[in-house]
């Protein structure tokens, strides 16, 4: 379940996705990383990308964020399996 946070009460929080930035003609990237501890001096900076808010994910017992899927069907397959190549887009194993 996500839940929405006002960003100046998300100080100390982690940014559960990225945070892209458009400066129009001169850059477009990442602002913030998944994974970002958010500190007092980043409020201003959401604020200017127009962010009043962040979202934190709550999981409930039993539950498992998709980056971590990969990692759990690994632990099913048989051993031998492992040496296969796979391509996964969008999962990473960390």
């Amino acid at each position: 379940m996500k839940k929405r946070i006002p960003v100046d009460q998300a100080i100390g929080m982690v940014l559960p996705h990225d945070i892209t930035e458009i400066v129009q003609g001169e850059f477009k990237g990442c602002a913030f990383k998944k994974g970002h501890i958010l500190r007092l001096e980043d409020v201003e900076h959401l604020r200017r990308l127009g962010k009043e808010h962040i979202y934190a994910l709550e999981l409930s017992k039993g539950e498992i964020h998709e980056t971590r899927r990969p990692a759990c069907w690994l632990l099913l397959l048989p051993e031998r399996a492992w040496s296969i190549p796979i391509r996964c887009p969008k999962a990473r194993l960390r």
